[in-house]
């Protein structure tokens, strides 16, 4: 028999059945379903559905945000044979009727009454759709409670008929069908299999234990939080949902030893804790400051006695032999100075995480450079990985601290990665050349649905063409530099990849939100939107500090001495004007999803601000 995500699960279930599976809040208290309960539950909705005339094969949209109700939905059509079409509830009318529509979904399941009064609407232009379904039981619709009632009548009854429906789903069989949402056009459907599920989630290189409690902070139908929960489940884990209004009480209330999480979190808090301190007497600055610049000699030390560091091979330099046990002699003699910094100031820090956080993997978009060496200074372990949807979506990851700050780890297990010259088209095997990421293995989507043209365009002989820039360090780990589409050509033919500035401009707690742009002309310029909390003392909103001379001068000085030559940028690479926004960029406008720069988008709308810098 194939190995299935619903073979991978059971086993599971079975396993760890009286241990609680996932967490909700009731209230103010937490309820708990236990692996048995969710079980009973996927195979009452499965045989409910069965019962509705859902196929093998055929498609059921999930549009909600993270509920217990959306994982056994979600496990419910894949017991059936189903294939899940997930999104979320922010997503617009004109999203879910294309996604809804394109998929045949044959059902939808919508979190509440209101958003079950925006799919009706569109009903008449839903050929395939049959019914809709609340997973919130307290409206008179059909819903999800419903449903799994009708199902437990028919599984007494009819035991066989969900055990023949399991025993025919194949590896290669679709689980879900996600639609990216990209920077042009309509969503693509991203169709992934069971053998895809069932590969990363028994290789990622996360130790977890059964009983640890896991945080769901990331849209639950997002791939990248799937995996891990789902991994969670194998490993006997407890997941409790959160969102952001209740982060900072649910993690003092869990406690939580592990969480997938994305750069937007970590960027963050590093704000927030420099905010706080920045508020402190001038001697409560001074000690933090001594203390990060102990932690952070302490950590670099270490890093480079183990040969740790990013561009710099020990090896490789004159007396190896003495300069890395001088390195270790450091860090053992700074190492109690640091004990105390650990206690004084860092562990409050990590309090805020609830104390007990002993790993994070960072994924869904870049995490900062200099945001990953704060929180490996201080102690918290944040593994930065690197994939996408269609990837499953790991591609590679940092596995432990052994890994170099600033780099995404290693390939992913059973995966291969190439870099290829994006114009000659040659594979490139030296260390700090730059090139387009291929990737091939088991993980790789089975093709966008009814794409073969857009599919055939990004897997050429069974490797997928990432779009994404990188380059290896000398230990063999992938460094992520940029995207090909965001290359800027300036009118003198240098190229300059937008990133890496617009990452080093960020780290000013003065700016809130950066866009680079220059495409033919002479010179760079930037969108720049101000931190309001940063600027208080000069205005309430965007548009004050956007007439605040004053301002301008202070993010003109920030700007510049984080974009000079003693940064490492080119002379053509500095940023020469800015415009300053009024406005945040916002998701489904200027962002996607995954908080991506609609770049296009955000060029022709601002097309006007933008010519304006550069007819000073």
């Amino acid at each position: 028999m194939s190995k299935t995500l619903v073979n991978l699960l059971d086993t599971a279930f079975l396993q760890w059945q009286n241990l609680p599976a996932f967490a909700y809040k009731l209230e103010k208290s937490y309820q708990f379903i236990s692996f048995q309960q969710l079980k009973q539950k996927a195979e009452y909705l499965a045989c409910a559905l069965i019962h509705l005339g859902l196929e093998r094969g055929d498609r059921v949209a999930l549009v909600s945000d993270n509920r217990w109700e959306w994982i056994i939905t979600s496990l419910g059509i894949n017991y059936a044979g189903g294939v899940d079409v997930p999104r979320g509830s922010d997503a617009t009318d004109e999203d879910l009727k294309y996604i809804i529509a394109h998929s045949e979904s044959k059902f939808v399941f919508v979190e509440n009454a209101q958003m079950r009064e925006r799919i009706v609407r569109m009903r008449t232009e839903l050929p395939n759709c049959i019914e809709v379904f609340l997973l919130d039981g307290s409206y008179q619709f059909p819903n999800l409670g419903t449903l799994l009632g009708e199902g437990e009548i028919l599984q007494k009854r009819d035991a066989d008929a969900l055990r023949d429906r399991i025993s025919e789903i194949q590896s290669n069989d679709l689980v879900t069908i996600i639609y990216t949402s990209g920077t042009t056009g309509n969503p693509k459907g991203v169709m992934l299999s069971h053998a895809n599920f069932v590969s990363q989630i028994e290789n990622v290189p996360i130790h977890l234990h059964s009983g640890e409690r896991i945080l769901s902070i990331l849209p639950v139908w997002h791939i990248f939080e799937r995996i891990f929960e789902y991994m969670s489940l194998a490993k006997g884990a407890c997941t409790y949902y959160s969102n952001v209004k209740t982060l900072r009480e649910d993690l003092k209330s869990v406690k939580p030893t592990f969480m997938a999480s994305a750069p937007r979190l970590w960027e963050s808090l590093f704000h927030a804790i420099h905010t706080q301190v920045n508020k402190g007497t001038r001697f409560q600055k001074q000690f933090f400051s001594f203390a990060i610049n102990v932690a952070k000699y302490h950590k670099l030390a270490l890093l480079y006695a183990l040969n740790r560091i990013d561009g710099v091979e020990i090896s490789k330099l004159k007396y190896p032999s003495l300069l890395r046990p001088l390195y270790l002699l450091f860090a053992v003699l700074s190492y109690p100075a640091y004990q105390l910094f650990n206690q004084l100031v860092f562990k409050k820090i990590k309090s805020i995480l609830g104390g007990h956080l002993k790993t994070s993997v960072s994924g869904g978009g870049s995490l900062p450079f200099y945001i990953d060496l704060f929180f490996s200074w201080i102690g918290v372990s944040v593994l930065e990985g690197y994939g996408m949807t269609e990837t499953s979506p790991i591609i590679a990851m940092r596995k432990d601290s052994s890994s170099a700050p600033g780099t995404v780890g290693v390939a992913f297990p059973n995966t291969e990665i190439k870099l290829v010259d994006p114009e000659t088209k040659q594979t490139i095997r030296k260390a700090y050349q730059k090139g387009e990421i291929l990737v091939k293995g088991p993980q790789l989507m089975k093709g966008y649905l009814k794409g073969p043209e857009k599919t055939s365009q990004v897997i050429v002989d069974n490797w997928l063409h990432t779009g994404d820039l990188g380059m290896y360090t000398f230990r063999k780990e992938l460094k992520l530099v940029g995207r090909i589409k965001e290359t800027i050509v300036l009118l003198g033919g240098e190229n300059v990849e937008p990133v890496p500035i617009e990452v080093k401009i960020l780290e000013s707690s003065a700016i809130e939100q950066c866009m680079v742009v220059g495409q033919d002309k002479k010179y760079l310029t930037a969108l720049v939107l101000p931190r309001l909390e940063y600027f208080k003392e000069y205005g309430q909103s965007w548009s004050d500090l956007k007439e605040n001379r004053e301002v301008y001068e202070i993010l003109k000085k920030e700007i510049q001495s984080r974009n000079g030559q003693s940064q490492g940028f080119k002379s053509f690479e500095r940023v020469v004007d800015f415009h300053l926004l009024d406005m945040p960029f916002g998701v489904g406008e200027e962002l996607t999803a995954k908080l991506s720069l609609k770049r296009n988008f955000i060029l022709e709308k601002y097309s006007q601000a933008i010519e304006a810098m550069y007819r000073k």
